[in-house]
């Protein structure tokens, strides 16, 4: 498995002068503020679906992130003249929503940094006032190791009312609601000859071997991004071993997986049938659809020793793209 024809390019939006729209250029982010904006798109090759899928998976939807927050219920909304209409929880989720730009890399150095923010805005206007994410300050003294994404709306505040919200703090969200990634683009681009007998297996697994991938990133370098993905899938399956049990039915060994995905059962299974193409039965189930628990049924003369593995071969697999950095 190996990555080729990799491209990274700034995606910042220029609109050209002549535009109507020209004035909205002010708005939108540029080279000039720092910030990072990237398209890349490369081809995975010599590889299979589920490792293909698992990648777009985690980038999508299970990629942990840092996110600006504050705690609800505290004393941000009891100062004089605070709109009453406006929602705590909702001022929290449009902060959540505001792209960071930062090092992916010192993520850890960022959570210990505890830098703290504040936005603290009286409408004195006749009008409508917007609360943007150039309205977030620096609370203490500290150095900010993140830089926000400029004129992103948070709330608007009527004629006369405030809004003050401090201890404001980054923290790491990896519940799937927010992402660094947009635009994304994946597709398989070719097919070979393969005589599966899907008989044995429970889900489809198709014959595509090369996948393109093509995506940008709002605040995040894309290379470190990618690595990070692979860095994540790596602890995962090597943490799967002390979230695992086995209970035996029917000569079918059943293996328990705590607080895993889809995305993970589904690579495990496609290297088991890789490893012995000749096994009698594998496939993966989810036995309730509110529980992140997965169970990997094997049928095979050795089930421990094809599951083990077959998780070290993945591991290996996403070493490779780790050490090999493009």
């Amino acid at each position: 498995m190996k990555i080729q024809n990799l491209n990274v390019s700034n995606n910042f939006i220029k609109i050209p002068k002549d535009s109507i729209y020209h004035s909205c250029q002010q708005y939108l982010p540029s080279k000039e503020d720092d910030l990072i904006r990237e398209r890349i798109s490369f081809e995975l090759i010599d590889t299979n679906t589920a490792t293909a899928n698992a990648i777009r998976r985690v980038l999508t939807s299970e990629i942990d992130i840092l996110c600006l927050t504050f705690d609800i219920g505290g004393s941000n909304t009891n100062s004089e003249n605070y709109d009453p209409y406006i929602l705590e929880d909702y001022v929290c989720s449009r902060l959540n929503m505001i792209p960071l730009s930062y090092d992916i890399d010192k993520t850890d150095e960022i959570l210990n940094n505890n830098c703290k923010y504040e936005i603290n805005i009286t409408n004195n206007t006749t009008e409508l006032l917007y609360i943007t994410s150039n309205n977030i300050k620096i609370q203490d003294n500290k150095k900010s190791l993140v830089k926000f994404f400029n004129q992103i709306n948070i709330i608007p505040i009527l004629t006369g009312y405030k809004l003050n919200i401090k201890n404001i703090y980054i923290k790491k969200d990896n519940s799937g609601k927010i992402t660094p990634v947009t635009n994304f683009t994946f597709k398989a681009i070719n097919k070979i000859e393969d005589k599966t007998d899907f008989t044995k297996l429970s889900s489809n697994f198709t014959t595509y071997t090369n996948y393109y991938f093509q995506f940008d990133t709002m605040g995040v370098d894309s290379i470190k991004l990618l690595n990070h993905v692979f860095k994540i899938l790596i602890n995962r399956l090597k943490n799967i071993k002390e979230k695992t049990t086995t209970d035996i039915n029917s000569e079918r060994y059943i293996f328990k997986i705590a607080n895993e995905t889809y995305t993970i059962a589904n690579i495990i299974v496609s290297k088991i049938y890789e490893l012995d193409k000749n096994i009698p039965f594998v496939t993966f189930e989810q036995p309730h659809p509110l529980k992140n628990e997965i169970w990997i049924i094997v049928k095979h003369i050795n089930p421990e020793q094809i599951f083990n593995k077959s998780i070290e071969s993945c591991i290996d697999n996403f070493s490779i793209l780790l050490k090999n950095n493009f």
